[in-house]
């Protein structure tokens, strides 16, 4: 699952590629100054989709997932600190591929839509006539 979520993210920051607004971002991304990053810009994207998609919310769990079974898939993973600053420099990045995903979703939306008619109850019935949506101005 991992590679294909990374081989998707690979495609989609080359069709990035020379896009001024993107330049800019990956240069922020990157700094100036110290080292260069271990994780390329696609790896981290990838990763954090692939935790968003198990749905763990701590990133030093899923850090420590990751180094534990995903060792030969992410060989140069950094330590805690680091992934953590790569990935909140990087959520530009998830935010716009996420965007990028959901778009190719609504293409591929089916045009028969079903409609659920189930009440949902806002508030008890005894309380129906005092409710204040209920009530009129």
């Amino acid at each position: 699952m991992y590679e294909q979520i990374y081989n998707l993210t690979c495609m989609f920051f080359k069709s990035l590629k020379g896009n001024l607004m993107y330049e800019y971002l990956l240069s922020k991304f990157n700094g100036k100054h110290g080292p260069k990053r271990q994780l390329s810009l696609e790896q981290i994207v990838a990763l954090n989709i692939y935790r968003f998609h198990f749905k763990v919310g701590d990133l030093k769990n899923f850090h420590k997932m990751i180094k534990e079974l995903m060792r030969e898939k992410v060989p140069n993973l950094p330590n805690y600190e680091n992934f953590m600053k790569a990935t909140n420099k990087s959520m530009v990045f998830i935010l716009a591929f996420m965007k990028f995903l959901m778009e190719l979703n609504r293409n591929k939306e089916a045009k028969i839509h079903y409609m659920d008619s189930t009440p949902i109850t806002v508030c008890l019935n005894h309380k129906i006539y005092s409710h204040k949506v209920t009530k009129k101005s």
